[in-house]
């Protein structure tokens, strides 16, 4: 099951949104990941902030754009991944209909 009210492994729900959407789209920019995960820009920016100074994101600006990506240099990063890929596993098995989906197993 995906993290729902009384599981949330980052922190926040915002948070743990974030990482979520970033393993899945690198390189992303703030505003469109704001309405990828359905939050407002300013509690977006605060999440990112709490998530940059963790060492778990970088933030950086091209041009007029800045974009945010999951840190590759964070000491954790392949275990970051690890379970980023398990948390969207169990989403995706938790969905109704999941069974029918090309790619997923009953088992």
């Amino acid at each position: 099951m995906g993290p729902d009210a009384t599981s949330y492994p980052f922190g926040t729900r915002t948070r743990t949104r974030i990482l979520l959407a970033l393993s899945e789209r690198p390189d992303a920019r703030i505003r469109k990941l704001a309405r990828l995960i359905g939050a407002s820009l300013s509690v977006m920016q605060h999440a990112l902030a709490t998530l940059e100074r963790d060492g778990l994101v970088q933030v950086r600006t091209v041009g007029r754009v800045r974009r945010v990506s999951l840190n590759s240099d964070y000491p954790a990063h392949v275990e970051l991944a690890a379970l980023l890929r398990r948390l969207h596993a169990a989403e995706r098995e938790a969905l109704p209909g999941s069974a029918d989906r090309p790619g997923t197993t009953d088992a």
